[in-house]
């Protein structure tokens, strides 16, 4: 049974592409990646469940996309901590040596990254 990867609702509607499945309940249109994307954003929000900008989570995750987060494959992203914001679930990391404009440390959201690099980061957290 399929369930709505926002809600957890399973009032869905096969709709066929470009999107799927209509979830009845949040209204939201999502394809079948979207479902996998969301259990893994979940899995690693909670295993940075309690950290912020000031208590980040240091780590050590190479992740494995030849163009991650626009970078080139000479460039390969080297995570050395992460952070959820509290309250909204959103997820950022920095990248080892990257400043900002402003002379502090460059921090990306997880969002930019490509399902393998997502997963590759949550099996880093989970053997880290």
């Amino acid at each position: 049974m399929i369930q709505c990867p926002y809600c957890g609702s399973s009032n869905v509607e096969y709709v066929g592409t470009p999107n799927d499945y209509h979830c009845k309940d949040c209204d939201w249109l999502f394809e079948e990646n979207d479902i996998e994307r969301e259990s893994i954003r979940h899995q690693v929000s909670l295993l940075l469940d309690g950290t912020d900008i000031d208590r980040p989570l240091d780590c050590d995750i190479i992740v494995g996309e030849d163009e991650a987060c626009g970078l080139s494959s000479l460039e390969l992203p080297n995570i050395v901590k992460c952070h959820q914001i509290p309250g909204d679930g959103t997820m950022w990391f920095h990248i080892e040596g990257e400043i900002d404009t402003d002379g502090q440390p460059a921090w990306h959201d997880f969002d930019w990254f490509s399902m393998s690099d997502i997963r590759a980061i949550r099996d880093g957290l989970l053997n880290r």
